[in-house]
């Protein structure tokens, strides 16, 4: 047996909860919520996920089909009829969750929906690597497969990604694409699987290297 087939995920690099291997990724207790209120009489495609780029104008020329990026407040307006944003935790705003896990790359094991607008749970939520030299395709994420008809009275949806093994990776990378129905209003509540630190990294080798030495008993 190799060192890949070994590999569970003891990684000082990645933060996985309660436990220090990808068991645990169900587990870190952590998530972060946003409401979405588009009063508009047209379906909005938003970017949750913005990758490196800049601006809208800038992600545009690369995905001409999205409409707005992920923020706070009106994010998007056609003749005075707004699509509006905001976090579910008044002491983090959305930008910030999105500077962190642009920064700190995270993995969505799973979401959880609520809205009576089931047209959204018809969607599909796209995902795409951006890289400057190939095209790696989309990878598609069909709610229907998730969320059926016989779903739809309860107040929470839950949409499992973790169960088909289509997590949505949150980092510099990566667009991630949600389309938002006409004249509806959405919550999401994400939740916080593995995420990549290389501060935490830095913090917990240098701490292991420090007491390593001083059992060496060398001067530091």
């Amino acid at each position: 047996m190799n060192r890949d087939e070994l590999y569970v995920g003891q990684d000082a690099l990645i933060n996985f909860g309660k436990k220090k291997t990808f068991a645990g990724e169900l587990k870190t207790d952590k998530s972060f919520g946003i409401n979405i209120v588009n009063n508009d009489a047209t379906d909005v495609t938003v970017a949750f996920c913005p990758a490196h780029y800049k601006g809208l104008g800038d992600i545009q020329k690369k995905f001409p089909g999205i409409d707005a990026i992920l923020n706070d407040g009106v994010i998007y307006s056609n003749g005075g009829n707004d699509l509006v944003a905001s976090s579910l935790d008044p002491s983090n705003s959305i930008a910030e969750w999105i500077a962190w896990m642009i920064k700190n790359p995270t993995r969505i094991p799973e979401i959880f929906v609520e809205t009576t607008k089931t047209k959204f749970f018809a969607t599909t939520i796209f995902q795409k690597e951006v890289n400057p030299y190939m095209d790696k395709g989309d990878k598609r994420i069909y709610l229907p497969n998730y969320v059926k008809s016989k779903d739809f009275h309860r107040d929470v949806k839950h949409v499992p990604l973790y169960k088909t093994d289509q997590d949505l990776y949150f980092h510099d990378s990566n667009v991630i694409q949600f389309t938002i129905p006409a004249n509806s209003d959405i919550t999401f509540r994400f939740a916080i699987g593995a995420e990549m630190n290389f501060t935490r990294m830095f913090e917990e080798l240098s701490a292991l290297g420090r007491e390593n030495v001083l059992e060496m008993g060398a001067q530091l």
